[in-house]
């Protein structure tokens, strides 16, 4: 009885991703009245800098027998290794 075995590992090319997006600004103005006080302003703002690294790969790893011919062992393999990062809240 000859046993064999096989395991491969296949690196898709990297993915990346860089983007900067205002998601919502929003301000406001109130002048003093007319008959005296005091004015203000104010305003908000949510803007999406993002950076994404991703790494995939995928492979197999298969092992059985020869005589007689029969697959014992098959397994489908995958990982992904990521960096993500993120978004920043501005208000003045």
């Amino acid at each position: 009885m000859r046993r064999w075995s096989k395991t491969k590992m296949f690196d898709l090319p990297a993915i990346t991703m860089k983007e900067q997006k205002t998601l919502f600004s929003q301000s406001i103005d109130c002048p003093a009245p007319a008959e005296g006080g005091i004015g203000f302003s104010a305003g908000v703002s949510v803007d999406a800098d993002v950076k994404v690294d991703a790494k995939v790969a995928f492979g197999f790893s298969i092992s059985g027998s020869i005589l007689p011919p029969k697959i014992k062992k098959m397994q489908i393999l995958g990982c992904a290794f990521s960096e993500f990062r993120t978004f920043e809240l501005h208000w003045c």
